[in-house]
């Protein structure tokens, strides 16, 4: 009787052999790889560092809104200490206007009341702080208030045109806005006379023409 042998067999020589990879095939996946790193380093390398002064300015350049012949002309800020005679002579040296200053149209607010409600205690702001307690001086200050909220150039509302540049210690529209004089409250009956001036002023004209700018004497 022949006697059975067990024979075992070694696990890794059973399989299958894998094809081998030629050289070539090698050669190219090291190319494709190399390409890989450089061809984006020569892209950035080879990129302008800058743009040219057109390009630029074609990327900075914002729509206007306005158009640019709508713009008020803006004269340069040159501030000169002196004294206030010379500053009287000064004033007498410049002549009044004899252009025509007609009268500006009706001022008409729109809007719910509680938004017309604080356009009047805006305006009325406006007129106490900068012309103090006098009707004549409060009326121009509403009405130069007015004709800015017209004009293109400044905010499309009452409040927006009192306390534009409000949040600047400096370069505030009306000074009283960042100056630190809203910590000074006004009397009551003051408050009452300045809105006085300032309800009706947003519904008629007022003898100030269409100056957008307050004039202070000296």
């Amino acid at each position: 009787m022949h006697q059975m042998r067990s024979i075992e067999l070694d696990p890794i020589a059973a399989r299958p052999a894998r094809p081998k990879l030629g050289l070539a095939l090698y050669v190219l996946l090291g190319l494709i790889g190399l390409a890989a790193l450089i061809v984006p380093a020569l892209i950035v390398s080879r990129s302008p560092s800058h743009l040219s002064p057109s390009a630029a300015a074609a990327i900075r350049a914002p729509k206007r809104v306005i158009p640019k012949a709508e713009l008020p002309p803006v004269e340069p800020v040159a501030l000169v200490a002196v004294s206030p005679d010379d500053a009287r002579a000064i004033n007498a040296t410049v002549p009044f206007s004899s252009a025509p200053n007609p009268a500006a149209r009706p001022f008409h607010l729109f809007g719910a009341s509680d938004d017309q409600d604080r356009a009047v205690d805006c305006l009325a702001a406006a007129v106490y702080y900068e012309a103090g307690d006098d009707a004549v001086g409060e009326k121009a200050v509403a009405q130069v208030v007015l004709n800015r909220v017209r004009h293109p150039a400044f905010p499309k509302s009452v409040c927006g045109v009192v306390f534009q540049g409000s949040e600047r210690s400096t370069g505030c529209q009306f000074t009283f806005s960042c100056d630190g004089a809203l910590a000074r409250t006004p009397s009551e009956a003051a408050w009452n006379r300045a809105r006085d001036v300032a309800r009706p002023a947003q519904r008629r004209p007022a003898p100030a023409g269409r100056d957008r700018d307050v004039h202070r004497g000296t």
